[in-house]
């Protein structure tokens, strides 16, 4: 019966070990926020585009914010100095229309990510 027991109680602490380990191996970087927000209605543009994410990234692959004839307005896109989680894509002064904006990193786990937002510039 001891034997019994002690081979029960290990399985438990196995089982416990792996299931607090799982989680941590399937997460992936997330988008926290965009900054201008996701569908807004802005008045002008700021000087930069703002993608902060759920945690540090490794790499920015590509950021792009295109306007309604196919013009990208990004001219430079690296990570924030200031905060590894964060993107920022230095930007144009674009005329007023609707934006659509895609961008793509590279976690620091290695797992490529991708993602797009839009907003508008008013009038």
């Amino acid at each position: 019966m001891d034997k019994l027991y002690r081979r029960g109680a290990l399985a438990v602490v196995a089982l416990a070990a792996a299931a607090a380990v799982v989680p941590q191996a399937f997460a992936h970087t997330g988008l926290k926020s965009v900054s201008p927000a996701n569908g807004a209605t802005v008045k002008a543009l700021p000087g930069f585009v703002k993608i902060t994410f759920s945690e540090p990234i490794g790499s920015v692959s590509s950021v792009r914010l295109m306007d309604a004839k196919g013009k990208d307005h990004v001219v430079t896109a690296g990570l924030d100095p200031r905060n590894a989680a964060r993107v920022l894509a230095k930007t144009t002064k674009p005329a007023p229309g609707t934006y659509m904006g895609t961008w793509s990193i590279v976690s620091d786990d290695g797992h490529k990510e991708t993602g797009k937002f839009r907003f508008t510039v008013r009038k």
